[in-house]
């Protein structure tokens, strides 16, 4: 923002480019230092907003304010941008499978969130999606004469900037004939001096400062000027004067007295007016909305604060004349209550001054959007409203709506056009004032966008399980009935589905059939009247293969072969080995691929013709359960129904839960399945980024009841990070991983151990209170509060709390219509969707055919 007149704002109503407006001109790209076009020089730091505050963040950034120095101005802005664009085409570049399916899901996805930009997500959630920025920017200098802004504005470029730093002599520098360069180095050589200590005390914040590259801050601009543009196409700084990049070349600006209009949207701003007379340091993760309430802004916003540093005797005499003329007020304390606090405040400021204090003077505005001005007035009255609530006064600004934008974004403010709107809008306070007050909460911005998600107040986000190699890519999900927790497992299924990767899904329930059989994965389901293969010698394809593999084919025999009881099967497991040993290499020496129960019954039984062992003969006789023409016959005989070579699995456990003898040799061939997959994935240079991700939903039915599970789950979860392989399990409370209902399970300790994610939807209070009280989790009253507070909204959206070392941010999970109708359907609407392919529809048409039908019904209710 130039300096100017007050005389000069007036022509601000006129018709003139916004461009001269703009206050930054160049860039200083070995520095990182920014030109203004009055003289000045700044620093512009992108942050990332903080989750929750705390005591180190406030005292952090009031270190950061005291390493400034004196009439510096600071800014911070939060903006809700409406800008997804990124994260959006992020999610659909990685979303690489090749099949019609997959490729219309992602199609269909990337336009539903695209639209949410301007609605409701849905409604009951009333806010749109958003994409929360957090910038700093720190300002020295500035023209002292004040300059006609349409007149000779100074302009700073780099070729002169670059010589004003050469010149050496007093007598070089007095020849410039524009500007004074001795004063001109100074600040830039001051700004240089903090800059290192600045980015340090935001660090330290958890704010993560990164310098702004030029074409990332045209972005910025681009976002709050330009929003009926298409942000994939700002252009790009060409090292000209960099004001004309930032607005595009057909917008037009409106000025009216209580709104402007610009690119057709509708922009109100508000001042900050009464500030809380106390104040909670957590309630700055306010301003954006309020999590436990569901309270959100409805549209795309901006919270700027703007701060200047006092120098000493400016400061002092500010606070010394306001003292003077207050504490001349000698009015009952009674009938003027406000005054006792004034006169408080007056003393604690007198005395600040008198130990050394530097005061700081700070304002704080917020503008608001809207698609028409019945919408922006809308949005003014619930802002107000909502402020008001964290005791805030707000005001309307009228008549300098323009100035008072411009001032909100980067480098645009300074002391003269405070003056211009009004120096008593802000407030002197001290930096530990300030600190506490500053706008850097928003929400979680995310990893790479393989999951995406939104958080409750809109802000689209994503995470990734192979993110931090590390921390490891396991993950653990709990989640009592009716929370969604298999909603959100075929959530994370599907998406890693969609960037080509292979996904092993173990259920009991039936929960991912329909989407194995939208996308024609492989359904393993046991049915008595149909059964299956799964003998594993049928990939078994050669004598090496045989020695890699021989002792999970023993263990898978020694399992269905020896007694129920353990101090038999203890006896005799090592001399069984040796048996079993022997009779599987003669099988394969005689049979090869087609060796099965059958064949190593027979060669047992050979074996046993000399050895004349009892313990063989009860051996071969518990083995013959599984032999042709006996009960369990179809399953390890024959040639393997089942050839795991599709990219989605789903083993549906429901018809084995109450058979052991066969739930538990099925899901050792499975597992084996996966293991051999796993390990062998490293040596497949031609699959090396195909991920592996093995689900386990219902995990409470098979833990305690299968070792050898349990055994496969400790063995993953300690093992997958080494391979590149993701393990996940689901079950209903946190007491399923507790052993003796106190102290974890020896499965459970390692879940919980190896598992970087943790993912908790609605719980019962008793397992809420288990999690807390196991000391694993140490939360503050706030995310305590957020914790308890997850609660899906049937047919709108789940909710899902995610801890790791890293971060913890409460989620939603939002479908589309498509995606509902795809996956998650009821009996009823599966009738419907089978009956369309009976019709000769392809899947992919059946349902495009019931989303169709369902919004139908929705408008006939």
């Amino acid at each position: 923002m130039s300096t100017l007149p007050l005389n000069e704002w007036s022509k601000m109503y006129d018709r003139e480019k916004i461009t001269d407006y703009l206050s930054i001109i160049d860039y200083d790209t070995k520095n990182k230092i920014w030109i203004t076009n009055d003289g000045g020089f700044g620093l512009i730091y992108e942050l990332s907003p903080l989750i929750y505050a705390s005591e180190n963040s406030a005292n952090s950034l009031l270190s950061a304010l005291q390493v400034l120095p004196q009439n510096a101005y600071i800014q911070t802005i939060l903006f809700a941008s409406p800008n997804i664009t990124y994260i959006v085409d992020n999610w659909e570049y990685l979303k690489t499978r090749k099949e019609p399916l997959s490729e219309e899901l992602t199609s269909e996805y990337k336009a539903f969130l695209e639209e949410k930009v301007k609605e409701d997500i849905t409604p009951s959630y009333n806010a749109p999606l958003r994409n929360f920025k957090l910038l700093l920017t720190v300002k020295i200098g500035g023209k002292e004469k004040i300059s006609p802004l349409f007149s000779d504005i100074l302009k700073l470029n780099m070729k002169s900037f670059s010589q004003i730093l050469k010149k050496e002599k007093d007598e070089q520098i007095r020849d410039d004939r524009k500007i004074n360069n001795i004063e001109l180095r100074k600040k830039y050589l001051d700004l240089l001096t903090i800059k290192s200590q600045l980015a340090g005390s935001l660090r330290q914040a958890g704010l993560n400062p990164k310098h702004i590259e030029p074409n990332k801050l045209i972005k910025f601009f681009y976002e709050v000027l330009n929003q009926n543009h298409d942000f994939r196409d700002t252009p790009k700084w060409d090292g000209s004067d960099f004001s004309n990049f930032c607005i595009a070349n057909d917008n037009t600006i409106e000025v009216k007295n209580k709104e402007i209009i610009c690119d057709k949207k509708y922009i109100k701003t508000l001042s900050v007016k009464e500030y809380p007379e106390e104040w909670d340091l957590n309630d700055i993760i306010k301003y954006t909305g309020d999590i436990l309430t569901n309270q959100n802004h409805t549209t795309p916003f901006i919270i700027t604060m703007n701060i200047q540093k006092l120098n000493d005797s400016e400061g002092k005499d500010k606070i010394f004349r306001s003292a003077a003329a207050t504490n001349s007020q000698q009015m009952p304390y009674s009938l003027f209550p406000k005054l006792k606090l004034i006169h408080k405040d007056l003393n604690y400021g007198m005395d600040k001054l008198q130990k050394g204090a530097v005061p700081y003077y700070f304002t704080m505005q917020v503008a608001i959007y809207g698609e028409n001005s019945e919408q922006v007035n809308t949005a003014f009255g619930r802002t107000k409203s909502y402020f008001k609530t964290l005791s805030f006064g707000l005001e309307e600004d009228n008549y300098v709506v323009l100035p008072a934008l411009l001032s909100m974004l980067p480098l645009g403010y300074d002391s003269t056009v405070q003056e211009f709107l009004d120096n008593k809008r802000g407030r002197i306070v001290f930096a530990e004032n300030i600190s506490e007050l500053m706008p850097v909460a928003g929400e979680f911005l995310g990893q790479k966008p393989q999951i995406p998600l939104i958080s409750s107040k809109g802000q689209l986000f994503g995470i990734d399980l192979f993110a931090y190699k590390a921390g490891g890519f396991n993950a653990f999900t709990i989640g009592m009935t009716g929370s969604g927790k298999s909603v959100w497992m075929e959530w994370i299924a599907l998406n890693y589905y969609a960037a080509n990767n292979k996904i092993w899904i173990i259920d009991i329930g039936g929960s991912y059939k329909n989407m194995c059989e939208s996308f024609g994965g492989q359904y393993i389901e046991f049915d008595k009247n149909n059964p299956i293969s799964l003998n594993p010698f049928t990939s078994i394809t050669n004598k090496e293969m045989l020695d890699e593999y021989m002792e999970f084919i023993v263990s898978l025999y020694l399992l269905i072969g020896l007694p129920k009881s353990k101090e038999l099967s203890d006896q005799w497991e090592k001399l069984m080995k040796g048996y079993l040993n022997d009779a599987i290499e003669d099988s394969y020496s005689k049979h090869g691929v087609d060796s099965c129960v059958d064949t190593i019954i027979k060669a047992l039984e050979d074996i046993n013709t000399e050895a004349k062992d009892s313990r063989l003969k009860d051996f071969i006789s518990h083995l013959s359960l599984y032999a042709t023409g006996k009960i369990y016959g179809k399953v390890l005989n024959g040639k393997s129904s089942v050839s795991f070579d599709k990219d989605l699995i789903v083993l549906e456990c429901g018809q084995l839960e109450m058979m052991p003898d066969l739930l538990n040799p099925v899901l050792m061939v499975l597992t084996f399945q996966i293991s051999k997959e796993i390990y062998l994935a490293e040596l497949n240079k031609s699959t090396a980024d195909k991920k592996n991700i093995v689900i386990m939903d219902e995990a409470h039915k098979f833990l305690g009841k299968s070792e050898h599970i349990e055994l496969f789950i400790e063995q993953a979860y300690r093992r997958f990070r080494k391979h590149g392989a993701s393990m996940i399990i689901g079950t209903q409370s946190f007491e399923d991983l507790l052993g003796d209902g106190v102290n974890f399970s020896k499965a459970g300790r390692v879940i919980i151990d190896n598992s970087y994610y943790n993912f908790f939807l609605m719980q019962k209070s008793t397992s809420r209170e288990k999690i807390k009280q196991s000391g694993l989790y140490p939360m503050s009253w706030y995310e305590s509060q957020v914790f308890d507070s997850l609660a899906p909204v049937d047919g709108e959206y789940g909710e899902v709390y995610v801890i790791t070392d890293k971060f913890r941010v409460k989620a939603r999970i939002v479908l589309n219509q498509f995606l509902q109708a795809m996956l998650f359907t009821n009996a009823d609407e599966r009738m419907i969707l089978n009956s369309y392919m009976n019709q000769g529809l392809t899947r992919l048409e059946a349902v495009k055919a019931l989303e169709e039908y369902k919004k139908m019904e929705k408008t006939n209710e």
